[in-house]
């Protein structure tokens, strides 16, 4: 039996949502094995939010139809503050740099910085560039929560669907389409 257009949907938003936490996952045990540099660490933080923001930021699914794949999908109500801290994060400095502050800060992260000095004026802007242990420890926890959600979703569909997967072993890549194009090929 063909899998469904919606199930094709789910089980393509929610194996992308799992293989972006696992990013995420992977950079911050990657950040807690240690670090050699300030250049390293932006990079690493800024790895870690977007790979955890991915799965709750729209995705374009069908050319008409954009979806937040986890949508809907709550944390757990001791990691909330830390999971919109992200979002934030993500929103305001990584993704985009606001000058305002997020919800619930007083100041931007982003400053613009004029050094004066005997030639002239250099303006440049920073960024924030830490993220503690505990805060890692705390994204690492939603991480699997979210991850486990996840794997709960697509193994539901390949269930369903088991006998509609291709026999031979391989690599094969799943499409979003309706009958009667193909909604699997091998790569």
């Amino acid at each position: 039996m063909r899998p469904e257009i919606e199930d094709l949907k789910s089980l393509w938003l929610h194996a992308y949502s799992r293989s972006s936490l696992l990013q995420a996952v992977e950079w911050i045990e990657h950040m807690n094995r240690g670090i050699s540099s300030s250049f390293e660490l932006r990079a690493l933080v800024t790895a870690v939010v977007v790979a955890y923001a991915r799965p709750f930021t729209k995705s374009q699914v069908t050319p008409s139809e954009r979806m937040i794949p986890l949508n809907g999908v709550a944390p757990p109500s001791e990691l909330l503050s830390t999971h919109y801290e992200i979002l934030d994060f993500r929103n305001k400095v990584i993704g985009h740099i606001d000058a305002l502050p997020a919800g619930g800060h007083s100041g931007t992260p982003n400053k613009v910085l004029v050094r004066r000095d005997a030639t002239g004026f250099d303006l440049h802007t920073t960024l924030p560039v830490d993220m503690n242990s505990e805060t890692r420890w705390k994204v690492h926890k939603l991480c699997g929560h979210f991850i486990s959600y996840c794997d709960q979703q697509v193994n539901a569909v390949i269930e369903k669907y088991l006998a509609a997967f291709p026999e031979p072993p391989g690599v094969y890549e799943i499409l979003i389409t309706a009958a009667p194009e193909d909604w699997i090929r091998p790569i």
